[in-house]
Protein backbone atom coordinates (compact mmCIF):
# COMPACT_ATOMS: atom_id res chain seq x y z
CA UNK A 1 0.00 0.00 0.00
CA UNK A 2 3.14 2.36 1.03
CA UNK A 3 3.84 1.98 -2.58
CA UNK A 4 0.81 2.93 -4.40
CA UNK A 5 0.57 5.65 -2.45
CA UNK A 6 4.09 6.83 -2.89
CA UNK A 7 5.24 6.14 0.78
CA UNK A 8 8.80 5.70 -0.56
CA UNK A 9 10.62 4.88 2.57
CA UNK A 10 7.71 3.10 4.12
CA UNK A 11 7.69 1.45 1.15
CA UNK A 12 11.33 0.10 0.91
CA UNK A 13 11.34 -0.63 4.99
CA UNK A 14 8.10 -2.70 4.29
CA UNK A 15 10.23 -4.95 1.06
CA UNK A 16 13.22 -5.03 2.93
CA UNK A 17 11.50 -6.84 5.82
CA UNK A 18 9.90 -9.32 3.38
CA UNK A 19 12.96 -9.85 1.53
CA UNK A 20 14.66 -10.58 4.72
CA UNK A 21 12.19 -13.45 5.70
CA UNK A 22 11.98 -15.14 2.25
CA UNK A 23 16.27 -15.09 2.66
CA UNK A 24 15.80 -16.51 6.26
CA UNK A 25 13.23 -19.00 5.05
CA UNK A 26 14.90 -19.60 2.06
CA UNK A 27 12.51 -19.07 -0.21
CA UNK A 28 14.25 -18.19 -2.91
CA UNK A 29 11.24 -17.70 -5.35
CA UNK A 30 9.45 -15.52 -3.59
CA UNK A 31 12.48 -13.05 -3.46
CA UNK A 32 12.29 -12.47 -7.09
CA UNK A 33 9.43 -10.44 -6.96
CA UNK A 34 9.92 -8.90 -3.74
CA UNK A 35 13.55 -7.93 -5.31
CA UNK A 36 11.56 -6.55 -8.45
CA UNK A 37 9.32 -4.20 -6.22
CA UNK A 38 12.06 -2.79 -4.37
CA UNK A 39 13.77 -2.34 -8.19
CA UNK A 40 10.06 -0.32 -9.14
CA UNK A 41 9.88 2.02 -5.70
CA UNK A 42 13.28 2.85 -7.53
CA UNK A 43 12.18 3.38 -10.31
CA UNK A 44 9.60 5.07 -9.41
CA UNK A 45 12.18 7.63 -7.78
CA UNK A 46 14.08 7.61 -10.32
CA UNK A 47 16.77 6.18 -8.59
CA UNK A 48 18.25 4.07 -12.23
CA UNK A 49 20.88 2.13 -10.55
CA UNK A 50 19.77 1.06 -7.57
CA UNK A 51 16.65 -0.44 -9.27
CA UNK A 52 19.06 -2.10 -12.07
CA UNK A 53 20.82 -3.31 -8.68
CA UNK A 54 16.95 -4.82 -7.67
CA UNK A 55 16.17 -5.96 -10.90
CA UNK A 56 19.12 -8.06 -12.27
CA UNK A 57 18.68 -10.66 -9.23
CA UNK A 58 15.18 -11.22 -9.45
CA UNK A 59 15.44 -11.41 -13.34
CA UNK A 60 18.93 -14.53 -12.51
CA UNK A 61 16.16 -15.88 -9.85
CA UNK A 62 13.34 -16.32 -12.63
CA UNK A 63 15.93 -17.64 -14.97
CA UNK A 64 17.46 -20.34 -12.73
CA UNK A 65 13.78 -21.36 -12.51
CA UNK A 66 13.10 -20.64 -16.01
CA UNK A 67 9.86 -18.82 -15.11
CA UNK A 68 8.22 -16.62 -17.85
CA UNK A 69 8.42 -13.44 -14.82
CA UNK A 70 11.75 -13.26 -16.63
CA UNK A 71 9.93 -11.35 -19.20
CA UNK A 72 8.43 -8.89 -16.40
CA UNK A 73 12.42 -8.20 -15.45
CA UNK A 74 13.38 -7.49 -18.82
CA UNK A 75 10.39 -5.10 -19.47
CA UNK A 76 11.32 -2.90 -16.41
CA UNK A 77 15.35 -3.13 -17.56
CA UNK A 78 14.73 -2.38 -20.83
CA UNK A 79 12.17 0.90 -19.59
CA UNK A 80 15.23 1.88 -17.01
CA UNK A 81 17.38 1.60 -19.77
CA UNK A 82 15.53 4.26 -21.60
CA UNK A 83 14.77 6.26 -18.85
CA UNK A 84 17.94 6.14 -17.44
CA UNK A 85 20.39 6.01 -20.22
CA UNK A 86 21.83 3.04 -18.37
CA UNK A 87 24.02 2.07 -21.36
CA UNK A 88 25.31 -0.97 -19.48
CA UNK A 89 22.60 -2.90 -18.89
CA UNK A 90 23.23 -5.74 -21.20
CA UNK A 91 26.69 -6.47 -20.37
CA UNK A 92 25.25 -6.59 -16.67
CA UNK A 93 22.41 -8.52 -17.39
CA UNK A 94 25.00 -10.77 -19.47
CA UNK A 95 26.86 -11.24 -16.75
CA UNK A 96 23.93 -12.05 -14.21
CA UNK A 97 22.45 -14.46 -16.28
CA UNK A 98 25.81 -15.91 -17.57
CA UNK A 99 25.46 -15.31 -21.17
CA UNK A 100 26.72 -13.44 -23.89
CA UNK A 101 26.64 -10.10 -24.73
CA UNK A 102 24.49 -10.85 -27.69
CA UNK A 103 22.54 -12.96 -26.52
CA UNK A 104 21.37 -10.27 -23.53
CA UNK A 105 21.08 -7.59 -26.35
CA UNK A 106 18.50 -10.38 -28.39
CA UNK A 107 16.32 -10.23 -25.12
CA UNK A 108 16.08 -7.02 -24.62
CA UNK A 109 15.80 -6.26 -28.35
CA UNK A 110 12.64 -8.53 -28.00
CA UNK A 111 11.43 -7.44 -25.18
CA UNK A 112 11.50 -3.80 -26.61
CA UNK A 113 9.75 -4.44 -29.79
CA UNK A 114 7.16 -5.88 -27.92
CA UNK A 115 5.91 -3.21 -26.50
Amino acid sequence: MAHVQQQWAAAERSYQEALQIKIEFNDRYSQALTLHQLGRVAEDQRQWDQAVAYVLPAAAIWASYNDHQLGLALRTLVRLRQAGGQGDIAARLAETLEISMEESEALLARVSNEQ
